[in-house]
């Protein structure tokens, strides 16, 4: 017999969003591998043994009608229930509804290599493997940055270098970050490369699809301008996606990514794909892995709506036909039941309307339903 929580999951997967689906999937995953605990019970050894195993097996069974409707959550499932085989699949399916995430994929794939740094060699492995800090010695960096090094990295008089006080990948935020307050460095080619990001600076927000490249027209300026405006619902890595896509479909080389920096802060790099996945395998650069969410695909019921009209109308004409006192009753229905058809349609397309118009009121009701 089935445990109950794989009754309850199964149910959730069928009855209710991907969404939710995934949420009680990975809490169910994180309360057995962190605690050994069901719905705050602890189990025996060999029971949390056999119910990962099952969640693991019905992740995988749940795996292709969560692509069929959103492959973005599908992904986050393959991920919690540890389904490596399965990822090349999901990703496809991904990278189909939204094409612009494929280089994407590929750099957040990626693992990164444990390296110690000295300052100079990041530098020149840096600007060997991204083409940015080219021509740009250990003392010009140093002279350019000041101050701003002193706070996590030290000068060994013996060797006449700087080190990182904990050398490694994680404290590369740091340095960019400090990179980022020099207009000389954080330019290349005449564009802004690294740019430190503040939601309060209204240019910042300008900044951004101009790093790689992305023109000033129309469409995009109406977007921008719909952020602008929804400011209590602006989130600056949805805006990121969304120059991202822009430039794919232009056609453009570089592609904004969000520096991993341990904290609230947001630190973005504009670089091509394929630098940046190879700065990320070096242990050059760390980058925080983001995709957008993608509106869920709903299970097309048409045929359970033609069967449940054709079931009424057999009903209303045997009705029809053997009682002829409820005639005026069943002719009510017949006139009202198009009316209320019309109002549920009306409101459909009136919704729709809001949402290509006004995309905040799209992403509030949206927030409502998931709630």
């Amino acid at each position: 017999m089935a445990h109950p929580i794989l009754r309850r999951l199964r149910f959730t997967l069928y009855t209710r969003t991907p969404e939710a689906f995934a949420f009680e999937l990975s809490e169910r995953f994180r309360q057995l591998r962190s605690a050994g605990m069901v719905d705050g019970r602890v189990l025996p050894a060999g029971e949390v043994s056999a119910l990962l195993h099952a969640l693991t097996s019905l992740a995988g069974e749940a795996i292709p009608s969560l692509t069929r409707r959103n492959p973005r959550v599908a992904l986050d499932v393959v991920e919690v229930a540890r389904l490596d085989s399965l990822r090349a699949g999901v990703e496809q399916a991904l990278v189909a509804r939204a094409p612009h995430l494929g280089p994407l994929l590929e750099v957040f794939g990626a693992r990164p290599a444990e390296r110690q740094y000295r300052l100079s060699t990041w530098i020149t492995d840096f600007a060997a493997v991204t083409g940015r800090l080219r021509k740009v010695s250990r003392d010009d960096f140093v002279d350019e940055v000041g101050e701003g090094l002193k706070s996590w990295a030290e000068y060994d008089t013996r060797e006449g270098r700087w080190h990182f006080d904990e050398s490694g990948s994680a404290e590369v935020w740091l340095l960019l970050y400090a990179v980022s307050g020099s207009d000389d460095l954080a330019t290349h080619k005449g564009k802004r490369w690294v740019h430190s990001f503040d939601h309060r600076d209204v240019d910042a927000w300008e900044e951004l699809p101009r790093m790689i490249g992305v023109p000033e027209d129309e469409h995009f300026d109406a977007e921008l301008r719909a952020w602008r405006d929804s400011e209590e619902t602006m989130d600056v890595i949805d805006f990121v996606d969304l120059c991202n896509a822009r430039a794919h479909a232009l056609g453009c080389e570089l592609r904004l990514f969000s520096v991993e920096t341990h904290g609230d802060d947001h630190l973005f790099v504009a670089l091509p794909p394929l630098a940046c996945k190879s700065a990320v395998e070096r242990g050059l650069l760390e980058v925080t892995p983001y995709l957008p969410p993608l509106p869920t695909r709903r299970i097309p019921r048409w045929p359970l709506w033609l069967a449940g009209v054709v079931l009424l109308a057999g009903v209303l004409a045997f009705a029809y036909a053997l009682y002829p006192a409820a005639r005026t009753s069943i002719e009510a229905v017949c006139l009202l039941g198009p009316v209320f058809l019309a109002i549920t349609l009306a409101n459909g397309w009136i919704e729709r309307t809001l949402a290509a118009r006004f995309p905040a009121v799209a992403r509030a009701l949206q927030s409502l339903r998931e709630r």
